[in-house]
C-alpha cells in the first residue's frame, strides 16, 4: 500500500514539473503576437455592446476548414520525451508559429467559457444582458416569489 502512494506520489510530482516546464516554456508566447489583427469574436469577449450570435457566427467561419489547437491538457497524457520535444528551441519560425498557436489555443478556450457563461443572458436579438440587467432580473424573479 504505501509503495503504490510513493508511485503515485512520484507520478503527481512528475506531471507537475512537466506542467510548470510547458507553461515556462509558453509564458512569453501567450500575449498577442503582433502580426495577428484579431477576428471579431476575440474581440467580442471584451465589448459589453457585442452582440452574441455575430460573435458566435465569427467564430465558426474562422475556424472552419481549421483544425482548433489542442489545449495543454493534451501533453499531461504524453511521456516525457513528448514534452521534451515541445518545448525544445526552435528556430525564429518555429517561435513565430508558436506563438500565434499558443495565441489562438488561449482565445478559444476563453471564447468558449465566454459563450457558457453569457448563453443563459442572451436575447433573441443577440444582445447579451448585462450586469445591471442582470440584477433587476433577479431582483424581478425574487419579488414574483
Amino acid at each position: 500500500m504505501n509503495s503504490i502512494n510513493h508511485i503515485q506520489g512520484r507520478k503527481y510530482t512528475l506531471l507537475i514539473f512537466m506542467v510548470l516546464m510547458i507553461f515556462a516554456a509558453s509564458a512569453q508566447t501567450t500575449a498577442k503576437p503582433k502580426t495577428i489583427n484579431p477576428p471579431y469574436w476575440v474581440k467580442a469577449m471584451n465589448d459589453p455592446e457585442a452582440n452574441y450570435y455575430k460573435a458566435v457566427k465569427s467564430y465558426e467561419e474562422f475556424w472552419k476548414g481549421k483544425e482548433k489547437p489542442e489545449d495543454e491538457e493534451h501533453l499531461m497524457s504524453k511521456n516525457a520525451e513528448v514534452v521534451k520535444d515541445h518545448i525544445k528551441k526552435r528556430s525564429k519560425k518555429e517561435m513565430k508559429e508558436q506563438r500565434i498557436l499558443d495565441y489562438y489555443r488561449y482565445q478559444c478556450k476563453r471564447f468558449e467559457n465566454w459563450t457558457m457563461i453569457n448563453k443563459p443572458y442572451v436575447q433573441t436579438d443577440g444582445h447579451i444582458l448585462t450586469a445591471d440587467e442582470r440584477l433587476k432580473l433577479w431582483e424581478q424573479t425574487q419579488k414574483s416569489k
